[in-house]
């Protein structure tokens, strides 16, 4: 398995995709509108998007929430510097503090396996936490020791009516890339993959007896998924597709179970 936690892991993974991540990750759009799609985002709700790569999703979610606080986080300093600031001109927005609160964006270098990491975030003035975070592509790079701290991190900046978008891409095996994938980290690659990503990202928050869980469900295939602090509704599908929370009725899409939270999980698989 290849994970990259370390400036230098990520900067030898990720680094000769400064400038042209948009283009380079064409295969992968499709999970940023769909992450938009779950994110249901509303005139004047707060995203904080960390992992934001191209800044993708994040142009597409300011545009959606207008004056809405916007921040876009990536521990890639050419991300932040070239690539985000880039997306954000191509639809009319901009950098904070330029522009003004309909079109500005906060952009912000920062790795979500720092025990400060949320110190660094800039936040809405008036609550402090976050309507909706999105972390697409992120979880999968992370060492499965550190996914789970992780998770709670985002978590706690997250307000107790919020959503949470995560996804978990499946592992690929170590078969030669196609020549127009070889630049690219294995994990976004299109080659066969042999790991059920339901079955790992349900096993990452197994923990039952910690401070931050509340709650263990059970799926139909026996696995468990502990659901991390206040209130947060986890769903883990036996066949594993789109997963989704929401608000006070979060329903799994592929099973009949029903569960009540305040907080909500949605997860792309």
């Amino acid at each position: 398995m290849v994970y990259f936690s370390t400036p230098a892991e990520i900067n030898g993974a990720f680094g000769n995709m400064v400038n042209r991540y948009d283009y380079a990750s064409h295969a992968h759009h499709p999970d940023a509108a769909l992450a938009l799609t779950l994110a249901q985002l509303k005139p004047g709700e707060s995203v904080l998007d960390v992992g934001a790569g191209g800044g993708r999703f994040i142009a597409a979610a300011k545009q959606q929430v207008g004056n809405g606080f916007c921040v876009a986080v990536d521990a890639l300093a050419g991300f932040v510097a070239q690539d985000i600031p880039f997306m954000l001109q191509q639809k009319g927005l901009a950098v904070s503090p330029n522009g003004n609160p309909s079109t500005q964006v906060h952009c912000v270098r920062a790795n979500i396996n720092d025990a400060n990491f949320a110190t660094t975030i800039p936040r809405p003035a008036s609550a402090q936490q976050f309507d909706c975070i999105v972390a697409v592509h992120l979880f999968t790079t992370l060492p499965p020791q550190q996914r789970r701290p992780a998770y709670v991190r985002l978590r706690r900046l997250l307000k107790p009516s919020g959503r949470l978008i995560v996804n978990m891409s499946a592992r690929f095996t170590d078969s030669t890339p196609l020549s127009s994938e070889s630049h690219l980290p294995v994990q976004f690659r299109t080659s066969p993959y042999t790991e059920s990503p339901g079955a790992h990202l349900v096993s990452e928050f197994r923990i039952t007896q910690d401070a931050d869980t509340d709650r263990v469900m059970t799926d139909r295939g026996g696995r468990e998924a502990a659901c991390a602090s206040s209130h947060i509704s986890c769903h883990a599908a036996a066949r594993g597709k789109t997963l989704i929370g929401r608000g006070d009725d979060a329903t799994n899409e592929t099973t009949s179970q029903t569960t009540t939270r305040r907080q909500s999980v949605l997860l792309s698989i």
